[in-house]
């Protein structure tokens, strides 16, 4: 779909609407037009918030590099769909700076060569309803803060289902942590509300503090 730009002059006064980007992945190979892949190239050259929908259900999407880093906001959404991105020993997403307010839902991740979803120096994001198995980490926060992760599935990890470096008043609620190394591992993060999570059957910690973080609530959690 086009983005457009309408302009409308009253006095001597502007006003820009900018309709946002919304793109249909039709093309499940690893590149070429139509894939995820160049829907996240595009979206990074893109000023406005990109939607990424999936036209078809049950599909699987194999890697065969890294995707590029996300630069700039993105949903991708796909939700109900039972899309699988096999990362095939291959980074997954990761979210850079400028990318705030980008959300990453419904996806099942698997094979990530280092974290399923990583954010990294942003915020704002939004990570729910995924699935992520067998990479070395699930989620691994890094100095981004005001994030929202919740209602995913976070099991048989190498090493964390979570990690958070450095960065606070993040909401971690909900998910389901199982079978990692360490469960949900918070070093020097301050300020996260981590509640009704269940965090059982990790091979070393459940939930580890590490290096004086704090949390502002942690509460009706199993582990």
């Amino acid at each position: 779909m086009k983005n457009y730009t309408l302009l409308f002059l009253f006095g001597f006064s502007f006003v820009f609407i900018i309709s946002p980007q919304i793109v249909y992945i039709e093309n499940y190979r690893d590149k070429g037009s139509g894939t995820l892949r160049d829907a996240i190239e595009k979206s990074n050259k893109n000023t406005n918030l990109t939607t990424v929908y999936f036209q078809e259900n049950n599909k699987t999407i194999s890697f065969k590099s890294d995707l590029p880093l996300i630069e700039k906001p993105i949903i991708i959404n796909g939700i109900d769909q039972y899309i699988t991105i096999d990362c095939a020993d291959f980074n997954g997403f990761i979210l850079e700076k400028n990318s705030d307010g980008s959300a990453i839902k419904g996806i099942r991740i698997i094979n990530s060569k280092e974290d399923g979803i990583t954010l990294n120096n942003s915020g704002n994001h939004q990570i729910i309803h995924n699935r992520i198995e067998r990479s070395t980490n699930g989620i691994h926060v890094s100095k981004s803060h005001d994030n929202t992760i919740n209602n995913n599935i976070i099991n048989n990890n190498r090493n964390d289902g979570i990690h958070l470096f450095c960065s606070n008043n993040n909401r971690i609620y909900q998910n389901m942590i199982i079978q990692n190394s360490f469960g949900l591992l918070l070093d020097s993060s301050d300020s996260n509300i981590v509640n009704n999570n269940n965090i059982i059957d990790n091979k070393d910690y459940d939930i580890f503090l590490a290096s004086t973080s704090s949390h502002k609530e942690l509460t009706e959690n199993i582990y």
